[in-house]
C-alpha cells in the first residue's frame, strides 16, 4: 500500500510542486509498483504535526493498517515536516513500524544509519529555512507598515487588480462600499452592534470571506483607520496609507468625535415572549435587579404559568427599567 501525503503552505505557494502534480506524481508511482494507494492531502504549514489534521489521519492509518508492506511517498522530506523534534518522531515511527519512506520515487531506507544522518541534517536545514522565512516575512511586514503600504486581502469594500509587471493595484469596491458607509451611519446614530449585524443579515449581505455577520465583524470594522485612507505603522501610530483609498467622507477624528457623543438607541430590546396579561417582575427577579447600576442588562429565557415573561429587561440610565421592542413600555419593579 502506498501511503501518498500532498502538503503545500498555502494556496499561493509558487514552486514546481503544486497539490495537482504531487498527486499525479503518487498515482504514477503506485500503478508502476503495482499497488494500490490512498492520498492524504491538505494546505497547511509545516511548523507542527498538530495543527494538521491529514498528516495524524495519516499516521494512525500507518498504526492501525495490517497492510504487509506499507510505503509513505512525498514529494520532497520538507513535506513530511520542517519540526527537528517533529522529523525525530517520524523517524521512529517509521522504524518501528518498518515503513519504506519514497522521496520522489527515491527510497529513503531508515535503518541505515546514514540514511538516518542525512534525514536529520535535512530536517535540521528545513527547520531553518523555515524560520529565517519567518522573519523575512516579519520585517518586510514591518517595512510596509511603515511606509503604510501593509495589505489585507479580506477587507471589506476593496478589491484589487494585477498589472502586467505583476505588481497589485487596490480599488475601492462600491458593491462592499456601501456595506460600510451602512455600517458607520448606523453606528453614528445609535444603532449598536448587534443590530447592525442583524440587519445586514436580514438584508443578505455578506462578509469579505461569505459569512454572516456577528457583532464582533462590526466592532472590527468601526476600528478600521482604512476606510479614512490611514494605516497602523509597526508601532501602532497612524500614519497615511498608500494602498487604501478613503471610502468615508468624513476624517478619524471627526467619527471619534460623533462617536463619543453618540447616544445609543439601546432602551428597548428584543423581547422573546411575554405573558399578555402582566408587565410585572416576579419576587426572585427584583432581587436580581436591585441595586443593580444603569446598564445591567437581565435576559429571561423561561415563561411560567403564573403570568411572568420571558426576554430581556434592562435599566435605563434613569434608572428605569425597559422591555419589549417598538414602545415605551415599562417593567413595574417594586423596590429595585
Amino acid at each position: 500500500m502506498v501511503f501518498g501525503y500532498v502538503r503545500v503552505s498555502s494556496e499561493f505557494q509558487r514552486d514546481n510542486w503544486s497539490t495537482d502534480v504531487q498527486r499525479e506524481k503518487i498515482v504514477a508511482f503506485a500503478k508502476k509498483i503495482g499497488e494500490p494507494f490512498r492520498l492524504y492531502d491538505e494546505v497547511k504549514s509545516g511548523k507542527n504535526i498538530e495543527a494538521r489534521p491529514e498528516f495524524q489521519r495519516l499516521l494512525e492509518d500507518l498504526e492501525n493498517d495490517s497492510y504487509e508492506t506499507k510505503k509513505v511517498w512525498v514529494v520532497e522530506q520538507t513535506r513530511l515536516t520542517r519540526n527537528v523534534t517533529d522529523a525525530d518522531f517520524v523517524c521512529k515511527l517509521f522504524q518501528r513500524l518498518g515503513v519504506l519512506l519514497y522521496v520522489n520515487d527515491a527510497l529513503v531506507d531508515l535503518s541505515v544509519a546514514g540514511n538516518r544522518l542525512v534525514y536529520g541534517l535535512q530536517s535540521v536545514v528545513a527547520a531553518h529555512e523555515r524560520e529565517q522565512t519567518g522573519e523575512r516575512i516579519s520585517r518586510s511586514k514591518k517595512e510596509a507598515a511603515d511606509k503604510g503600504a501593509l495589505i489585507h486581502s479580506a477587507l471589506l469594500g476593496y478589491r484589487f487588480e494585477g498589472n502586467k509587471d505583476r505588481s497589485i493595484r487596490w480599488f475601492i469596491d462600491e458593491s462592499e462600499a456601501k456595506i460600510v458607509r451602512k455600517i458607520f451611519k448606523d453606528y453614528l446614530n445609535g444603532i449598536s452592534v448587534n443590530q447592525i449585524a442583524s440587519e445586514l443579515n436580514r438584508l443578505g449581505y455578506k462578509t469579505k470571506r461569505g459569512h454572516s455577520y456577528q457583532s464582533p465583524t462590526i466592532a472590527k470594522i468601526l476600528n478600521h483607520p482604512y476606510y479614512f485612507g490611514l494605516a497602523f505603522d509597526s508601532e501602532g501610530n497612524l500614519i497615511p496609507s498608500k494602498i487604501y483609498e478613503p471610502i468615508l467622507g468624513y476624517s478619524r477624528d471627526n467619527f471619534l468625535v460623533a462617536r463619543a457623543a453618540r447616544k445609543p438607541k439601546a432602551d428597548k430590546f428584543k423581547f422573546v415572549k411575554q405573558h399578555a396579561s402582566s408587565y410585572g417582575c416576579p419576587s426572585w427577579m427584583v432581587k436580581r435587579l436591585r441595586g443593580q447600576s444603569p446598564g445591567f442588562i437581565l435576559r429571561v429565557r423561561s415563561v411560567t404559568r403564573n403570568g411572568t415573561w420571558s426576554g430581556t429587561i434592562k435599566r435605563h440610565y434613569s434608572g428605569e427599567f425597559f422591555l419589549g421592542q417598538g414602545d415605551d413600555r415599562k417593567a413595574t419593579v417594586v423596590g429595585a
